[in-house]
């Protein structure tokens, strides 16, 4: 999976909903588990915040670690 600046543009376009049941899967993939946390909608913005900030650099560093934890789990 390649996440780049206009993927995330998209990201933070969807409603609440939407994006949390993207970064859901997404995490799921990478063998993360993410049902235990209880996500409001105030974390929602904090995400979408983040998101938007992030530099490309954040972004490769943040992909590779995903990358990283999704192969460990096979």
């Amino acid at each position: 999976m390649q996440i780049d600046r206009n993927a995330i543009s998209r990201l933070t376009a969807l409603d609440d909903d939407k994006l949390k049941a993207v970064l859901t899967h997404i995490a799921r993939n990478s063998g993360i588990d993410l049902s235990h946390f209880n996500v409001s909608a105030d974390d929602m913005a904090s995400i979408r915040r983040i998101l938007n900030m992030a530099t490309d650099e954040d972004i490769q560093n943040i992909m590779e670690k995903f990358n990283t934890r999704g192969h460990q789990k096979k």
